[in-house]
């Protein structure tokens, strides 16, 4: 009797530890239900706007070029004149050379910003690469509890104020090479999670720098790199990272005095000098970006990009000669460099050597096809993920002269998705009307960007799909 009443204490308080853990995990899972909910009823009142329905266009330069021509400005116009009783707002986020991860580390943000209720993408083309998924580990169910979140942030709370602990490298290495990924989202997590460590840590700082800049939010990533400047003044990094948010918001002498106080801390800094060459070639200054781009490529003399880019420089400058030695020298570095191979072909346009053009036009659509299909892949699944969730529609688009069946592939039997197919319809009208009605270059291989009267073609194709497949069967 006397050992079972020994027994009876630490199992009254075991028993005690796991309610009252029970318990918490409950609390804190509802609250944040009740937290959610309110903010989503708050979110849906001021987006209730009768007979409002909002679109959202993914993509690159296919997608963002072309000002009112563009096809997304075009689809808004087109459908607004259907006369369904809606009124549709059409928003173009397509970027620039951006590539499938970056579309996807944007999304959350994008459907947070603009609530859409459809969302159009047309992506992959500027893919390179291979995508390694994140190692989750085996601990995954534990780590999901709310219980165990807050006593992992009091721990790292406690182990910041007495530096106790030993900061683990990876953290750093990890926030890197999710950037790389552009899983912009885990690398600001990581990055973040080092600073709670150590809040004096630069690195981290100038980390999150780059992650902000190259998601666009300039405020974010200077705040970020000043931060990193303070503690280190003499990170020439922070001052590159700087520079480059000024250079994109076209804030042109900012810019180049932010890169020449990188170069004062590193004459040896080819980015700060591909900075200036950028900066000089979007003032249309050709020779001095020629210049900044011969004098990067003394400290990188093997960098095929690179060549490449001071090639188009050149293109631009009426250098043909010179243009050529660039953008072969660019193929014997990397003899898969597409993008050198379309220089070359538009090159040969230019200079009215149709055959050599052709050839060259051939090997870059050889190379462009068999590029990376795993990163696309797990790109367009990730972002169908992201929407199911949410309940919003989908609608996959082909580029133009590419066979839709070939997207179709990237998803195994998905229900729910409106696919667009622009391979028949544009080989029509290049066949009745030729290729530079449509197109202004062939950068892909196989198409280029569109005209106006091409990015009308487009716009009424996904409208005229969207409206058969999904608002034809609503209405």
């Amino acid at each position: 009797m006397e050992k079972t009443g020994r027994l009876a204490k630490p199992l009254l308080i075991l028993f005690g530890i796991v309610v009252f853990f029970i318990i918490a995990e409950v609390g804190f899972r509802l609250g944040g239900l009740i937290l959610n909910s309110q903010k989503e009823i708050l979110n849906n009142r001021s987006l209730q706007r009768k007979g409002v329905y909002r679109i959202l266009c993914l993509g690159e330069s296919t997608t963002a070029a072309g000002g009112r021509d563009s096809y997304p400005a075009q689809l808004e116009e087109i459908l607004n004149k259907n006369n369904l009783g809606l009124s549709f707002s059409v928003i173009n986020k397509g970027e620039v050379g951006v590539w499938t991860r970056y579309i996807v580390g944007q999304l959350e943000r994008n459907l947070d910003t603009y609530k859409p209720d459809m969302v159009i993408v047309m992506m992959g083309v500027n893919d390179r690469g291979e995508f390694v998924p994140e190692n989750k580990g085996s601990n995954g169910f534990l780590k999901s509890l709310r219980v165990y979140k807050l006593f992992e942030l009091i721990s790292l709370r406690i182990k910041s104020k007495t530096q106790e602990c030993c900061v683990p490298d990876t953290c750093i290495q990890r926030g890197w090479n999710f950037e790389a990924q552009g899983r912009y989202r885990q690398a600001e997590s990581a990055f973040k999670r080092m600073l709670e460590y150590d809040s004096l840590n630069v690195d981290a700082y100038v980390g999150l720098g780059w992650v902000y800049r190259d998601q666009g939010r300039w405020l974010d990533a200077e705040r970020e790199f000043k931060k990193a400047l303070q503690l280190d003044p003499r990170r020439q990094d922070a001052y590159l990272g700087i520079g480059w948010c000024l250079k994109d918001q076209s804030q042109y002498a900012a810019a180049e005095e932010l890169f020449k106080k990188a170069i004062a801390l590193n004459p040896h800094s080819k980015e700060a000098y591909i900075g200036l060459g950028w900066s000089s070639r979007e003032q249309g200054r050709y020779d001095d970006a020629e210049l900044f781009f011969m004098k990067a490529l003394e400290f990188s003399p093997q960098d095929a990009g690179l060549y490449c880019t001071l090639g188009e420089v050149l293109f631009k400058n009426d250098k043909f000669m010179q243009a050529e030695e660039a953008f072969n020298k660019s193929v014997s570095i990397n003899p898969r460099y597409a993008l050198a191979y379309n220089n070359l072909s538009e090159l040969y346009r230019k200079m009215n050597k149709p055959e050599l053009a052709r050839e060259y036009q051939n090997k870059a659509q050889i190379i462009m096809r068999s590029g990376s299909i795993s990163t696309v892949k797990s790109s367009y699944q990730e972002l169908k993920a992201v929407l199911n969730k949410r309940g919003i529609r989908l609608v996959c688009v082909q580029y133009p002269l590419r066979s839709v069946g070939s997207l179709k592939e990237l998803f195994s039997e998905e229900s729910g998705i409106i696919f667009v197919d622009n391979d028949l319809i544009f080989k029509q009208a290049v066949n009745e009307e030729g290729y530079e009605e449509y197109f202004l270059d062939m950068f892909a291989g196989d198409f280029g960007h569109c005209t106006p009267k091409g990015n009308r073609l487009l716009a009424e194709n996904i409208a005229n799909t969207i409206l058969k497949e999904y608002f034809g069967n609503k209405l």
